[in-house]
């Protein structure tokens, strides 16, 4: 598969202390008392990330994936919305800047989890910033990266051209994030 950049943007915002991604029946279910363990590895819902000494980002990009493998051939545009929060250290910049870049310090990486739904819906709460989004069908479509001492946490949600575009990846910064 090959991937072309299309179009990306990059901000500088400040740092967030709450993020809740997921499938909103998945967060009703857990409410209700679920013991589906697979409900909670499908979303985020981390609410004690400190802001203290931290810088934090968000870039949107819109990508052209190129199947190219013998049984496919064809290909499809997505856009994509990566956001983090790092301690200001040269090695959280560095596991930044390799998340980017689609690398991983794996000697550092906590935890790594897919973000999922089943009702083609998501809800996403940054900080006090609450929205809901349609990925058209269930499935896949983000994923959280969590480094060891919290030094660093990079989201990311890849949605089809058919469920999203750049004026609505756009609007979902500026109503999810404070510019600085």
């Amino acid at each position: 598969m090959n991937i072309t950049i299309l179009n990306e943007k990059t901000y500088d915002i400040k740092p967030f202390s709450r993020v809740k991604i997921g499938d909103p029946l998945y967060f009703e279910e857990m409410a209700n008392g679920s013991t589906n363990n697979n409900l909670k590895s499908l979303t985020c819902d981390i609410d004690n990330i400190t802001t203290l000494n931290r810088k934090a980002g968000a870039r949107i990009r819109k990508l052209k994936l190129d199947y190219l493998d013998e049984d496919m051939d064809y290909d499809d545009v997505y856009y994509e919305l990566t956001f983090y929060t790092a301690r200001k250290t040269d090695v959280a910049e560095n596991i930044v800047e390799a998340e980017l870049n689609g690398e991983y310090y794996v000697h550092l990486l906590k935890e790594s989890r897919d973000l999922g739904c089943d009702t083609a819906e998501f809800i996403m709460w940054i900080d006090d910033n609450f929205g809901s989004f349609h990925t058209l069908s269930d499935g896949h479509y983000g994923n959280i990266s969590r480094y060891k001492y919290n030094s660093v946490y990079v989201f990311n949600i890849l949605l089809n051209e058919n469920a999203s575009s750049w004026d609505q990846m756009n609007r979902m910064v500026e109503q999810f994030f404070k510019e600085k």
